[in-house]
């Protein structure tokens, strides 16, 4: 009688540590992880052309200018608190460049009169501090208005926070970007 040929090797079972699939599976989890790192390396080098907006300034990519409102714009503001109440903002021009002149006119109120208004202008290189003089009215119940020359680009910030102070102190601040 013949007998057949015994194999000493023992069947793996699929996803067993040295099986075929195992290897597979090994060798695809590999891959995809090479093409993530791929993908992760590549996304940091790929920029803008140096012509573009969003080009890198000092090795670091620029967002995009988002374009805002243009000329004179009205905000309403709503406020509460113990401090001065105040109203609409007239913002004219809205979008000036450097240079240009800037207008902000508030309509302030309250019970006891208030001292001061001022404008905190954050933009893209730091803030400046502008008063606001009372141009009509009582200091009750008035408007107030200052004008400046822009130092700054606002392209990335922008934003004003508007200080009214009497008995107590109010702060409104607005964000344009």
């Amino acid at each position: 009688m013949k007998h057949g040929h015994l194999s000493h090797h023992r069947a793996r079972a699929p996803h067993e540590p040295g099986s075929t699939e195992w290897y597979l599976s090994v060798a695809i989890v590999a891959m995809g992880l090479m093409v993530v790192a791929w993908l992760a390396f590549t996304a940091n080098k790929v920029g803008a052309p140096a012509t573009s907006p969003d080009a890198p300034v000092g090795g670091h990519p620029q967002p995009s200018v988002v374009p805002i409102a243009q000329g004179r714009q009205i905000y309403s503001i709503t406020n509460k608190g113990p401090g001065p109440l105040i109203t609409p903002a007239v913002i004219d021009p809205f979008d000036p460049k450097k240079g240009e002149v800037q207008t902000f006119e508030i309509a302030a109120s309250h019970d006891q009169p208030i001292n001061e208004i001022s404008v905190v202008l954050r933009t893209d290189n730091g803030e400046t501090t502008y008063p606001l003089t009372l141009v009509s009215g009582s200091e009750t119940n008035g408007q107030w208005k200052g004008s400046w020359t822009t130092n700054d680009t606002h392209d990335h910030i922008y934003t004003a926070l508007v200080v009214a102070s009497s008995d107590h102190k109010t702060t409104v601040t607005l964000s344009f970007r």
